[in-house]
C-alpha cells in the first residue's frame, strides 16, 4: 500500500466531510461545515490547504477528496475575507 501524498492528508478531513453529508444535505451546508473546519486553521495553513486542492483530479483520488478540493478554495476565499485578509492565493499582508 502506498503512503499517501502531502496534499492527499491535508485535504482527507475535509473529504470525510463531504462524504458523510453527501447527498443528504444541501452544498451550503457542506460549503458551511468545510468553512467551519477552515476557521480553525491559521492563515498558512488554510493557504496551504488551498495549495493542494490543485492536485486532486478524477482519476488520481477518492471522489470525495476530488469534490473537497472543488469547494474547498471558495470556503477558504470567505474564511479568509472574514479575518480582514485577501484572496486566499494573494500572499498576505
Amino acid at each position: 500500500m502506498s503512503e499517501a501524498s502531502d496534499w492527499q492528508t491535508l485535504l482527507d478531513p475535509f473529504a470525510w466531510v463531504v462524504y458523510e453529508l453527501g447527498d443528504r444535505v444541501p452544498a451550503k451546508t457542506v460549503a458551511a461545515a468545510l468553512r467551519g473546519m477552515l476557521r480553525s486553521r491559521s492563515d498558512d495553513e488554510i493557504r496551504s490547504i488551498v495549495a493542494a486542492c490543485k492536485e486532486p483530479t478524477e482519476t488520481n483520488c477518492w471522489w470525495a477528496i476530488y469534490q473537497a478540493a472543488q469547494l474547498l478554495p471558495r470556503a477558504a476565499e470567505q474564511v479568509l475575507r472574514d479575518r480582514g485578509w485577501g484572496a486566499a492565493d494573494e500572499g498576505g499582508r
